[in-house]
C-alpha cells in the first residue's frame, strides 16, 4: 500500500499530466466521472484499477464508494481508498471544481497546497 504522501503525489501528478477533468456533459449539467468515455480519470478514479466496476459509478462520492465496495467484498478497492478517504474527498473536490482548470490544464495549486498543509504532507510541485 502507498503511504498518504505517495498517494497524494500520485494523484496530483495524474491531474497535472492528464490536464483535464474527467466528466460527462448531460444536458445543462456536467457530471464528474471516475472514468469518462475518453479515458480520463478523476482524482479518485486514477487509483481505481482498470476494469473495476467502481469506474462506472456516476454521482457516487468516495464515501459511498468505499461503502459499496467493502474491503472484504467481491470487488474490494485499493487500500488507499479506505485508509485515506478524508484526503481523497478533498482531492476529489479540487478535481470537480471547474475553476481549478484552464484551457492549459490543471491550475488548482493553491487548493492543493491547502490540502498538503491540512494533512501534514510535503508540497513537491
Amino acid at each position: 500500500m502507498k503511504t498518504m504522501q505517495e498517494t497524494f503525489d500520485f494523484v496530483i501528478n495524474h491531474l497535472i499530466k492528464q490536464g483535464k477533468q474527467a466528466y460527462e456533459k448531460s444536458g445543462k449539467r456536467d457530471s464528474c466521472m471516475y472514468l469518462d468515455k475518453d479515458g480520463n480519470k478523476c482524482a479518485v478514479g486514477c487509483l481505481i484499477p482498470d476494469g473495476h466496476p467502481a469506474q462506472k459509478q456516476v454521482n457516487v462520492t468516495i464515501n459511498n464508494l468505499v461503502c459499496l465496495y467493502t474491503k472484504n467484498g467481491i470487488h474490494p478497492l485499493p487500500e488507499e481508498l479506505y485508509e485515506y478517504t478524508s484526503m481523497l474527498v478533498r482531492l476529489q473536490e479540487i478535481h470537480d471544481y471547474k475553476f481549478n482548470w484552464t484551457d492549459f490544464g490543471f491550475d488548482g495549486f493553491e487548493s492543493v497546497k491547502q490540502i498538503a498543509n491540512e494533512f501534514n504532507l510535503e508540497w513537491n510541485f
